[in-house]
């Protein structure tokens, strides 16, 4: 096929014109025309071998990068208001690979998502990243903000969730996961006064988030009979505060020298506007005889924390504040 130029100038080795265009155009329908004014017109099935960047004048660019890691940048970091209609993936970085915040706020309306090994997941988000070589493997996300979306969500491999998620039309704040855990593989020391049993230092109470404090592991004594009993206390340098967070109540050993399960969740919450950082403890102590909390390498007790979500739901108007 030829093509037509519009209006030919030459100037030098200029070539000055209204269009360049095939025989065939006709706007709108057929062939493809380059106008002077900058703007042009294709016809689809064209290949471009490389990377796509589309810049305004106010700084803003959206880039389609290729490969194997194939993706869509936005700059600057925060996008607001982006509804995608289509799957795929979107970023919002400050390189090449997909290592900077991502949009501010996100909708996504996912029909049918295609991964790498050619399975469809209806009404998903299948989500991935490159790693900071620029090589890329699947489902690792890493929102900064809040992001809505309406379907599911698919992850291979993990989902790390620096803020929060909101998913699907209630906006449901899933929380951050687990904030941290103390562990231990030894038995606690036997007492019938209240001691520590296992300790956190340092903990970062966030600003307007509820959390759960779980308890795991078991609890024994020499004598049947014997009442255990668990709290969650404020601690100060490793001493044990007048502050009670939560209980996770009894647990009655009945037979003498037998591991029973000490199992519980407190909830807490940060409900003012700034964060707060406190030492707390998972405490232990019997009224009568000595009791401990039982452990050993393969069987741990721990205490695990977990950010819940939103202070300000009004479910959990009845969970103690944290001080």
């Amino acid at each position: 096929m030829g093509f037509e130029v519009n209006r030919e100038v030459v100037a030098g080795n200029t070539l000055i014109t209204e269009a360049i265009q095939s025989q065939n155009f006709v706007a709108g329908s057929q062939g493809w025309a380059i106008f002077a004014n900058g703007s042009y017109e294709f016809g689809s099935g064209g290949t471009i071998r490389g990377d796509v960047s589309v810049k305004d004048t106010d700084g803003s660019e959206v880039d389609i990068v290729a490969g194997s890691g194939a993706r869509i940048n936005l700059y600057p970091q925060t996008a607001t208001g982006v509804t995608v209609n289509t799957p795929g993936e979107i970023f919002a970085n400050t390189d090449d690979f997909g290592g900077g915040s991502h949009a501010t706020f996100v909708t996504i309306n996912s029909a049918v998502i295609t991964d790498a090994n050619g399975q469809q997941s209806p009404s998903s988000l299948f989500m991935g990243s490159p790693a900071s070589d620029g090589t890329p493997y699947p489902g690792f996300f890493k929102p900064s903000s809040l992001m809505e979306f309406n379907g599911d969500i698919q992850g291979h491999g993990g989902l790390c969730i620096d803020d929060f998620v909101a998913v699907g039309p209630g906006l449901t704040d899933l929380g951050r996961g687990v904030q941290g855990t103390v562990p231990s593989n030894a038995s606690s020391t036997a007492s019938g006064t209240e001691v520590v049993v296992l300790q956190a230092t340092g903990f970062v109470w966030k600003a307007g988030r509820v959390y759960s404090i779980e308890m795991n592991g078991g609890v024994t004594s020499s004598v049947a009979g014997t009442v255990a009993d668990f709290r969650l206390k404020k601690t100060v340098s490793g001493v044990i505060s007048a502050t009670t967070y939560g209980e996770y109540y009894r647990t009655p050993i009945t037979v003498a020298s037998q591991v029973f399960p000490a199992f519980g969740k407190v909830y807490v919450k940060n409900a003012t506007t700034s964060d707060i950082t406190t030492d707390f403890a998972l405490t232990l102590q019997s009224a009568t005889n000595t009791v401990f909390a039982s452990a050993a390498a393969g069987r741990p007790r721990a205490i695990i924390v977990r950010d819940e979500g939103l202070a300000a739901d009004s479910w959990w108007s009845y969970v103690n504040q944290v001080s």
